[in-house]
């Protein structure tokens, strides 16, 4: 069964011509609402309302649906050049015409009061509908961002925390931004209402992630053998030997017994010898870059061990 908590709801509404206005729901779809008549349909209903809509460019709709999806600021105004509309074709055509006027697009986002202000003023019009709707199939727009979960902040977390551990490699020092898109289809990510809340969130997951790394005692299941043999090079490194010469003082030991071939051994090596000949400061840098890359093993890469 469905979880109440992931319901898709009217987020937010724009006003469009007349009665007619545009509600987003929590999910990023849209569709046109009429005030007065209370009724609800997924297409535009006038040639006026697909004019207005049509008046409103890409850039302007994606950050409106990011913002039903809760990745905006709680209250905006969105500024957008509207499109001239057409105008029928005079015998003699003006000289010159003044630009369209300027259209501020204005988000409306209720207020847990004014909702409740809502339920007891309007009555349930109509029912829930899909993307599969014909025209004038009815909406349920009774209420706009309500909140019907009533998960505490722990219960919240949790089940957010739940998500991040259940996506498979994913690196806790990799950016929020570069995780988002891994989890933005799982229901788990609506809990939060917000980007900012899901972002701290993840911050504080990815913290206890890093203290679990730093004091996980490394075993033969769970270290490459890329990490294994780095390792080893880095607590015995020095720049006076060769690969060669370095091999022949510590072959019998378990590095040089792994899985890796000698030519991978030498590669990976030489790869951290010339990194270690850098400055301190492009070495540091190198290594953030890594860990902002979202690599999934990143303990495989000679960079990881080149920090001063």
């Amino acid at each position: 069964m469905a979880k109440k908590a992931t319901k898709d709801r009217p987020k937010l509404k724009i006003p469009l011509t007349g009665e007619w206005e545009l509600v987003f729901c929590r999910s990023g779809r849209r569709f046109y609402h009429n005030s007065v008549e209370r009724r609800s349909v997924w297409f535009p209903p006038t040639n006026e309302v697909q004019s207005v809509v049509d008046g409103i460019d890409k850039d302007t709709m994606l950050k409106l649906i990011a913002h039903a999806r809760g990745l905006g600021a709680k209250k905006h105004k969105l500024q957008q050049q509207s499109q001239p509309e057409p105008e029928p074709e005079p015998e003699t055509q003006p000289q010159s015409q003044e630009p369209p006027p300027e259209r501020k697009i204005i988000i409306q986002e209720e207020s847990e009061e004014e909702e409740d202000d809502n339920e007891s003023s309007e009555e349930e019009p109509m029912a829930d509908g899909d993307n599969s709707s014909s025209e004038g199939e009815p909406i349920d727009v009774d209420g706009l961002d309500e909140s019907e979960d009533e998960l505490s902040p722990e219960e919240k977390e949790t089940q957010f925390h739940s998500l991040l551990d259940s996506v498979p490699d994913i690196n806790p020092y990799a950016p929020w931004e570069t995780v988002m898109n891994r989890v933005i289809e799982d229901d788990r990510y609506d809990v939060y209402d917000s980007g900012k809340q899901r972002q701290e969130s993840y911050d504080r997951w990815a913290k206890n992630k890093i203290a679990e790394m730093k004091t996980q005692k490394p075993t033969q299941t769970n270290i490459s053998p890329e990490q294994e043999f780095l390792e080893f090079v880095k607590s015995n490194f020095s720049s006076k030997l060769f690969y060669l010469e370095f091999k022949r003082k510590h072959r019998k030991q378990p590095a040089f017994k792994n899985a890796l071939s000698d030519k991978e051994r030498e590669n990976l090596y030489r790869q951290f010898s010339s990194w270690m000949k850098k400055p301190a400061e492009q070495r540091s840098k190198a290594h953030k870059e890594l860990l902002n890359s979202a690599k999934t093993n990143p303990q495989s890469d000679p960079r990881y061990f080149i920090n001063p």
